[in-house]
């Protein structure tokens, strides 16, 4: 039976902090074939769940930096959420931060998710004309904060997008786990949406 990875692939994966779970769904396969092939090559179980990219290379950082400039968006989503309490349905709202790559090349998206995690999807927005685009969606609070606070002061155009997000990112991070009443977003983190939101519609202007 054909092996899905090689040593040599889940070691650049393992260097890179990703965790079994993460590494099995890049070759498509449960997480304790990762596990089994990791304790085989006496490699230790993965503590850090996001990107570490401090270590990078400077072509790689160099790389990412200008792929999110050139191609990328840093933004928070707002969404709705539905609660049931007492037999009582609340809605509450929930802001997500994200960093999205579009790009019609998917091999370079590839590349990138290598190095930052995420997942790729094809956009279903495009015409059947149009050549096909694919984006590289980057969520989760630690994951945001391994790759901005390496390459955040390093941007040019996004510089404020990327220290807005970042922020945002640190100040939500100890609030994950508490109750739905103790989650209330602060004035200075609707106030950074407000500003990454107007800053992104300022951009869409200029493209017009």
């Amino acid at each position: 039976m054909q092996r899905k990875f090689s040593d040599e692939q889940l070691l650049t994966l393992h260097g890179l902090n990703l965790s079994d779970r993460e590494i099995a769904k890049r070759f498509n396969c449960v997480p304790g074939a990762v596990c089994q092939r990791r304790h085989k090559l006496k490699l230790p179980t993965t503590q850090i769940r996001y990107p570490n990219v401090v270590f990078l290379n400077n072509f790689d950082k160099g790389y990412i930096i200008g792929l999110i400039e050139g191609e990328g968006t840093l933004s928070i989503q707002k969404r709705f959420r539905y609660e049931m309490k007492n037999f009582n349905r609340t809605k509450h709202i929930e802001y997500i931060p994200y960093i999205s790559i579009a790009n019609t090349n998917r091999q370079l998206l590839e590349y990138a998710q290598t190095i930052l995690g995420g997942r790729i999807y094809k956009d279903s927005s495009r015409g059947e004309k149009w050549k096909p685009k694919y984006v590289l969606h980057i969520g989760g609070q630690k994951r945001l904060i391994g790759l901005l606070s390496a390459i955040a002061e390093h941007f040019i155009v996004k510089k404020q997008h990327a220290l807005l997000l970042l922020e945002f990112c640190e100040s939500r991070l100890p609030k994950q786990r508490l109750a739905s009443n103790l989650k209330r977003y602060n004035q200075r983190e609707i106030e950074i949406v407000d500003i990454i939101r107007k800053l992104n519609q300022r951009k869409r202007e200029t493209k017009k």
